[in-house]
């Protein structure tokens, strides 16, 4: 027979002493960050035309992508909220732009690029 004491005992051991509290914690914060994706097209902003082969930076992430021949790239499992979108094409000035994406709404982006003189 078990004593009330040694039930008791256990109870609160179970409830009180946690020593997975910070590995808990981080798994319930990054279950608490929304992420999205990001379209994006660039294109020249006297013609019109995609720009293949920019290079895409979001510098607050470290995430890099390069757009394809139609000037167009997806960048998948970005974090939500403000980032720096920076663009750079050779023959052309570099973009950098702040951005705000949401987790609730299609998050694209038409980068126009200004040719250098």
């Amino acid at each position: 027979m078990i004593g009330i004491g040694a039930v008791l005992h256990e109870e609160i051991s179970d409830y009180y002493i946690i020593p997975e509290i910070p590995f808990l914690l981080e798994e319930r914060i990054e279950e608490n960050i929304r992420h999205t994706e990001l379209e994006l097209l660039v294109t020249d902003s006297e013609t019109g035309r995609a720009i293949s082969n920019a290079m895409i930076s979001l510098d607050s992430i470290n995430r890099t992508a390069v757009c394809d021949d139609h000037g167009k790239v997806i960048i998948k499992e970005v974090i939500t909220g403000d980032l720096i979108l920076d663009v750079i094409v050779w023959g052309y000035k570099a973009s950098s732009t702040e951005v705000f994406l949401s987790a609730w709404d299609r998050n694209t982006r038409h980068i126009k690029m200004i040719r250098n003189c």
